[in-house]
C-alpha cells in the first residue's frame, strides 16, 4: 500500500508526463505541418534534378561519398574528385578503422 507521499508523488509525476507528452505531441505535429508537409515546388525540383545528375540508385542516399583532393606540384587543392564507388559495408568498415578509438 502506497503512502499519501508517495501517491501525492507519482500524481505529480503522472501530470507531468502528460503534460510534457501533451506539449511534444503539439510541437511534433507543428514541424510536421510547417516543414514537412509543405514543400517548396521549385527547390523540391531543383534537388530531384540534382540528384538525377549523380545517376546513383536511391538506396546510395545513405551512403557519402569519398572526397579525394587533386593537388598542384605547389601542394594547393585545384580539385576534388568525388567518387560513389564506396558500398555501405565498405563505407563503415573505413569509418570504424579511421575514427574508432584505438
Amino acid at each position: 500500500r502506497r503512502s499519501t507521499s508517495q501517491s501525492n508523488h507519482f500524481s505529480t509525476y503522472l501530470a507531468t508526463n502528460l503534460y510534457l507528452g501533451d506539449a511534444l505531441t503539439k510541437s511534433g505535429r507543428h514541424l510536421v505541418e510547417e516543414y514537412g508537409v509543405r514543400i517548396d515546388s521549385v527547390l523540391h525540383k531543383e534537388i530531384l534534378d540534382r540528384y538525377q545528375r549523380l545517376n546513383i540508385p536511391p538506396y546510395k542516399g545513405f551512403i557519402n561519398p569519398v572526397y579525394k583532393a587533386v593537388m598542384d606540384n605547389d601542394g594547393g587543392i585545384t580539385d576534388v574528385i568525388v567518387s560513389y564507388e564506396e558500398s555501405y559495408t565498405e563505407q563503415m568498415l573505413r569509418y570504424s578503422d579511421a575514427y574508432s578509438i584505438k
